[in-house]
């Protein structure tokens, strides 16, 4: 048997981006996280004159924390489990406790070393706080999970600031229900690593006693508030009715209880009264308020503006301005602020920002809802609510924002389950008017509704499903369907009936990603189609038809075998009936041929596949004449899949019009409103991409990838569970082109946001996500970002390595690739050893691979051999570089004639490689061959597109320029090299290339020296100036050489200080100063004394030489703190010498002598003479110095006390130095 390489080999040369988020806490438009806190506890006084409702608010805690210690128990076990990543959702209805546990728990998590964090839905504003340390981990607690939206929900959990770092990440959801969001939420948080788990919170007042000691707790607390003797209280009616199973409730009647005791009201007959009597103590409460003079708005509007805020709250500021005046209960923005501001007093805002804090507990808000909107049975006081409030629920639906509707039908829908008046005269009516439901209520809303809701409204939500696919409605739309079928199946026991309703509900899971239970209802559908073909066989067409849709979802569920097999028997049932009918059944023969076509391509058999897929397209091309143009969908959907076939099997140039015609007919759907189609033309762009790159059209592959990902992004917005993965893959490979083309600042861009969206990535995806950071880490390193590019690496090895791991052959080859590349960073970083290690594991894998899969890998075994004799030559083992580059390029060269765009590259480093060995062996002649035929071959590698490759090759051009003889007939070689290197640095620093912009002074300077030694002076000063003008004072970035940081810096201290030694000597002063400066600083930053004394004394003797004395002197002085690092007595003591030795010789001298070098000749004296006045040349006198005494020479042109003081200072800082030498 042949064995088949694991996967398509890619040839690409990668990159990276650690990509650690910059804040561990944040925040985006659709959420923000914060961190946890304790309540403060306030003295039970504090919180008489409050409403009664806040004493009963989950957020301030008034009753303590009791109870539940099993919970909690089971709650840290799942936090300290070796799980990474954990995700449980706790649920219950309302008023068990949920939140108050989560609380506690996340206290006694917060005082172990956890990090808590606390999430919220964005309502109005809520900054995130920053939350320190995250100690043993990270736990984040979301309430009310089930009414955010599940997208944003999802996007919240797979953040990459939440999961950045190597700790725990414990994620606890809090719900009333666990149902169909939950159920489309578990399958991307386990893709993405979460170990899930659930939890039903039972009662904590299961039984009459438990519920007495809740009682007797809640009311102890209550009297201590109110000031009432803690005698035994009696609640409302009896404990033990199934009222009080829920803990609020037992909470409610004990504050009924004291607070009509403290205040001698009658106390409240039975459980059912127990909201009235607390909100007649609201209204009281506002009464009170007013009549205090802590408010001025009269009950009834606090009434309007508490039930407002229940429904819509809490909002924006402006927002909620602009409400109250909207709904008439403000004539100005100024009386709008007074309302606010009164109803903020009794209802203290959770933020600044907010306004219209909603009424807490949730059952008393909902109660208050029920108690003001008209309807219900007129009670014993004769109110039937408040006729205003009759439409405001459907005048806030008509001025919110679509976030602010969700809360609206939240609220409206928990309501209507306990209130039968509000369902039946106010939700009903508003659901049968309002199609917008499905879309705004949220698929927790849609979930409750269908619980009770009667069959009637359901079916009219379902009347106004669109007729177009909308990503953001799967879900709520597959939960509709999924409780009418429930309802229309036990009403029929026809198959056909029951199959077609199967089929349904199969197809709308699956759109919202339920493709597991999709699949379950598509195997139902199967089995009563069967059961009705073997009745009566005239129902084929409906098996067909069943058929293929099964196929589609088993494909979706991975079982390829068995969709084929589907596929097969449909197009066979379709063939036969479409020999007896072509006009009612060809459409039929041509989905089934369509599907089967997709399923042989699955299974590898692309020959197959393209004959299906022709087959299909004939059919629907004659369709489409026949008819109208309603079958172009299908045609496109054909014609793509011959083009992906054809793709596959190398026929690019085929596919690619196909291709071309498919996105064409998809844009045109998209663009005449069927926004269903969508998905179908991101998918069209993504394979005419492919293919126009495999074809070498880039321009036209990049403009296309840009309306393709702008597609996908807006697709993923809507549904990210069911297209983020492909905006993913999209990213991952325009950022490889753009990468590819030398374009690396797009690139890391890309493959950044790629990995972002990737966060935290599938585990059968990490391979591409290693890849991603590999092609990063290539990018980063042109781009000069030489520590990021390491950063990426390690990462990539990582990841890569533990998915190998878990999956042996997974990622073998990408791993291989990882590890050469990581090898090249760590030499780059001066890790010499970390990086010949990483380059073995990394040889080892490939020649395996290579040895396994004759020819596949050899392009990469070349570029690892050459790699190793690179790392060979810089341990000093030429001889051992030798036999390693011969290796390589013997390798590249079997394959680069028949596979240049994939040989060609290496083999050019390859041979640049050797000509630098041979050079090393002396062996001149041959090396220059070599270094020249290496250009040759990496100039016809990168054709047109150098930028893809410029970097290096500037490096491998200069690297020939400094081997070829400062000869005649060599110069003109060396500067057209050395020219050619600097045009291409050029180029790359419009591209923003922080290492071209390094890397070119350099360049400048070797071609300033080549233009000096052809005589060129003019051309040789215009080099060394634009030599100054472009160095680079940023961080340290490769030069290619793959040498430490503090060599290369040192390197480029020689590099200047020699130009500049030589600039000075030919009289170019000033640009000579330059040049020394720029190599004083990168002596300093390699921390090289020695090398930064030798810049500074030649900077001395240059100014010296120019008589420039005073700058010379503040040169010497500055060359006393080098000086005295280096320790080295002789140095230090020669200094001291010659300044002492002149500062003795100049002291007959009263003012500054007239300094003569010795050189000149005495003729020259006496014309310098005839310079100056008698009277000065007596004053001043002539002193004849050498060229060795350049101290004696500066001081003696210093005035006597400035002289004076340099000697003093001077010798003040190195005396020291000698005195502290043992022998000093």
């Amino acid at each position: 048997m042949t064995a088949v390489p694991p996967g398509p080999v890619p040839h690409v040369h990668a990159t990276r981006d650690a990509y650690v988020a910059q804040s561990q806490y944040f925040g985006t438009s659709e959420y923000t996280i914060g961190r946890f806190e304790v309540p403060p506890r306030r003295a039970p006084e504090e919180w008489r004159d409050v409403a009664p409702s806040e004493l009963l608010a989950t957020r301030n805690a008034v009753v303590p924390f009791t109870g539940r210690g099993a919970e909690l128990d089971e709650l840290a076990v799942w936090r300290d489990n070796a799980e990474h990543r954990a995700a449980r959702l706790m649920y219950a209805t309302g008023g068990q406790g949920k939140t108050r546990l989560a609380a506690r728990f996340a206290e006694l998590s917060a005082h172990q070393g956890w990090a808590v964090l606390i999430a919220r839905h964005r309502e109005g504003t809520w900054q995130a706080a920053h939350a320190g340390p995250d100690g043993r981990g990270r736990l984040l607690v979301v309430d009310y999970a089930e009414r955010w939206p599940v997208t944003v929900l999802d996007r919240l959990l797979r953040a990459e600031p939440l999961l950045a770092g190597d700790g725990p990440v414990r994620v606890l959801l809090l719900a009333r229900t666990d149902g169909g969001w939950w159920d489309v939420l578990r399958h991307p948080l386990r893709e993405s690593g979460y170990a899930l788990s659930q939890h039903k919170l039972t009662s904590l007042a299961d039984h009459v006693s438990q519920r007495e000691a809740v009682f007797a707790q809640a009311a102890g607390v209550f009297s201590a508030i109110y000031g009432t003797p803690g005698v035994p209280l009696e609640p409302a009616g009896s404990l033990a009715a199934p009222d009080y199973g829920v803990v609020l409730t037992v909470h409610m009647a004990a504050l009924a209880t004291v607070h009509a005791d403290a205040h001698k009201h009658r106390p409240p007959a039975d459980p059912g009264e127990l909201s009235q009597y607390l909100l007649d103590r609201e209204y009281a409460h506002w009464g009170r308020m007013r009549e205090a003079g802590k408010i001025t708005t009269d009950p009834d509007t606090m009434a309007r503006l508490a039930t407002t805020a229940t429904l819509a709250g809490p909002l924006p500021h402006a927002t909620a301005t602009a409400l109250l005046t909207t709904l008439g209960l403000a004539d100005s923005p100024a009386t709008a602020l007074t309302l606010l501001d009164d109803h903020a007093r009794c209802y203290p805002r959770s933020t600044p920002a907010t306004a219209l804090e909603p009424l807490y507990p949730d059952r008393l808000g909902e109660d208050l809802v029920a108690d003001r909107l008209p309807g219900a049975a007129t009670d014993d006081r004769g109110r039937e609510g408040d006729g205003w409030c009759a439409d405001l629920p459907e005048r806030l639906l008509a001025h919110a924002v679509p976030a602010h509707r969700r809360r609206t039908w939240t609220v409206l829908v928990e309501t209507g389950r306990r209130w039968p008046h509000v369902r039946e005269k106010h939700l009903y009516r508003l659901l049968r008017g309002h199609p917008g439901f499905t879309h705004e209520a949220g698929s927790a809303s849609v979930s409750a509704l269908v619980g009770y809701a009667p069959v009637d409204v359901l079916e009219g939500l379902e009347a106004g499903f669109p007729t177009d696919r909308h990503a953001g409605l799967d879900l709520p739309i597959a939960l509709i369907t999924q409780r009418l079928t429930e309802h229309r199946l036990a009403t029929t026991s026809d198959p056909g009936r029951r199959a077609g309703l199967f089929s349904v509900l199969g197809e709308r899971l699956a759109r919202a990603g339920l493709v597991g239970p999709a699949l379950d209802n598509s195997r139902r559908a199967l089995a009563e189609s069967r059961l009705l073909f073997e009745r009566d066989p005239g129902h084929a067409p409906a098996l067909g038809s069943v058929l293929i849709n099964h196929g589609t979802h088993l494909t979706r569920n991975g079982l390829a075998a068995e969709a084929l097999a589907a596929t097969q028997e449909a197009v066979g049932i379709y063939r036969i009936l479409a020999r007896a009918s072509p006009a009612a059944y060809e459409r039929g023969l041509a989905l089934a041929t369509n599907n089967l076509s997709v399923d042989l391509g699955h299974a590898g058999r692309f020959t197959e596949a393209l004959a299906a897929a022709e087959q299909a397209v004939d059919i629907y091309r004659r369709l489409t004449k026949d008819t109208s143009r309603t079958h172009e969908p299908n045609l496109a959907l054909a014609l793509f899949n011959v083009g992906t076939h054809l793709s596959s099997l190398g026929r690019l140039e085929e596919a690619l019009p196909i291709l071309d015609q498919v996105a064409g007919i998809h844009r045109a759907l998209v663009d005449g409103g069927t926004s269903g189609f969508e998905p179908e033309l991101a998918r069209s762009l993504d394979t005419l991409i492919v293919v126009q790159r495999g074809l070498g059209l880039i321009d036209e592959a990049l403009t296309t990838s840009e309306h393709a990902v702008a597609i996908r992004q807006r697709l993923a917005e809507l549904n990210p569970i069911a297209h983020e993965r492909g905006l993913t893959r999209l990213l991952e490979f325009v950022g490889v082109t753009l990468a590819e083309q030398g374009r690396h600042t797009e690139a890391v861009t890309l493959l950044h946001q790629a990995m972002r969206t990737a966060q935290p990535p599938e585990p059968k995806h990490l391979g591409h996500v290693g890849r991603s950071l590999v092609t990063a880490s290539r990018s980063l390193t042109e781009l000069g970002r030489d520590a990021d590019a390491l950063a990426a690496s390690e990462q990539a090895v990582e990841i890569l390595r533990h998915q190998e791991e878990q999956s042996p052959g997974s990622c073998r080859y990408e791993l291989g690739v990882a590890l050469g590349n990581l090898a090249y960073d760590l030499s780059a970083a001066g890790r010499p050893e970390a990086a010949a290690r990483a380059l073995n594991e990394s040889l080892a894998i490939i020649e395996r691979l290579a040895s396994e899969y004759p020819g596949t890998y050899d392009a990469d075994l070349g570029r690892l051999l050459h790699s190793r004799a690179m790392h060979l030559v810089r341990e000093g083992n030429p001889e051992g570089a030798l036999l390693s580059a011969r290796r390589a390029i013997e390798l590249l060269e079997t394959h680069s004639a028949d596979d240049p765009a994939h040989y060609q590259e290496p083999l050019g480093m390859a041979l640049n490689g050797l000509g630098v060995i041979l050079g090393m062996l002396g062996r001149r002649e041959e090396a220059l061959a070599a270094s020249r035929r290496g250009i040759a071959t990496y100039r016809a590698a990168a054709g047109g597109n150098l930028a893809a490759h410029s970097l290096r090759f500037a490096g491998v051009l200069r690297e020939h320029a400094e081997g070829l003889a400062p000869s005649e007939g060599d110069l003109e070689e060396k500067r057209l090299a050395q020219t050619e290197a600097i045009e291409i640095y050029r180029k790359l620093i419009e591209l923003s290339s922080p290492a071209a912009e390094e890397l070119i002074s350099l360049a400048y300077l070797e071609l300033a020296a080549t233009l000096d030694a052809m005589g060129r002076e003019t051309e040789a000063t215009e080099a060394d100036r634009q030599a100054i003008s472009t160095a680079s004072k940023g961080p340290t970035t490769s030069d290619g050489s793959a040498a430490s940081p503090l060599t290369q810096e040192r390197r480029k201290g020689e590099r200047y200080c020699d130009r500049g030694y030589r600039v000075a000597s030919v009289g170019r002063t000033d640009d000579a100063i330059e040049l020394l400066r720029l190599s004083v600083f990168h002596f300093r930053r390699a921390g090289d004394i020695g090398g930064e004394v030798i810049a500074l004394e030649n900077i001395y003797l240059a100014l010296r030489d120019a008589q420039r004395y005073d700058e010379a002197l503040h040169v010497l002085m500055e060359l006393t703190d080098p000086v005295a690092r280096t320790g080295v007595t002789d140095k230090i003591t020669g200094y001291l010498t010659e300044v002492v030795q002149a500062c003795e010789c100049l002291e007959q001298f009263t003012d500054p002598p007239i300094t003569i070098r010795e050189a000149v000749q005495q003729a020259d004296i006496e014309r310098v003479a005839a310079t100056y006045e008698a009277e000065t040349i007596e004053r001043r006198g002539f002193l004849i110095v050498t060229d060795r005494q350049d101290v004696l020479e500066v001081l003696a042109n210093m005035p006597h006390e400035k002289r004076i003081r340099f000697a003093t200072e001077f010798c003040s800082r190195l005396a020291p130095m000698v005195e502290k030498q043992p022998d000093g």
